[in-house]
């Protein structure tokens, strides 16, 4: 692989590891909000 490839290759690691930290904060977010607005049990 040349560089210019392997430089690719990273930044889309990069980019898809940012996507999963933010869907997750989205999800983590919107379940602790659900929780302190009273719509889920605390359990």
């Amino acid at each position: 692989m040349s560089t210019v490839e392997i430089q690719i290759t990273a930044r889309g690691r990069v980019v898809q590891l940012l996507i999963f930290a933010l869907i997750g904060a989205a999800v983590a977010g919107a379940f602790l909000a659900a929780r302190a607005l009273g719509l889920l049990p605390a359990g």
